[in-house]
């Protein structure tokens, strides 16, 4: 009883901190895509972005392209 009890609480927590990586990893490849993309001149519309001052100047750049 006592053995076992320890290993499934660690496995749950282990299984818990995965999930939370997994997702904490998919803000992290969401915003290195959005700002290729951004140096690429290839904005699209960010909500997701922590600072949109870093977002707008390349967008202004890319109004003016297409003037």
């Amino acid at each position: 009883m006592y053995l076992t009890t320890p290993i499934k609480d660690s496995q749950r927590r282990v299984e818990v901190q995965k999930s939370n990586d997994r997702i904490l990893f998919r803000g992290i490849r969401l915003r290195l895509a959005q700002a290729l993309q951004a140096a690429n001149g290839e904005p699209k519309p960010i909500s997701t972005f922590p600072r949109p001052g870093l977002v707008q100047p390349s967008h202004n750049q890319n109004v003016r392209h297409s003037k």
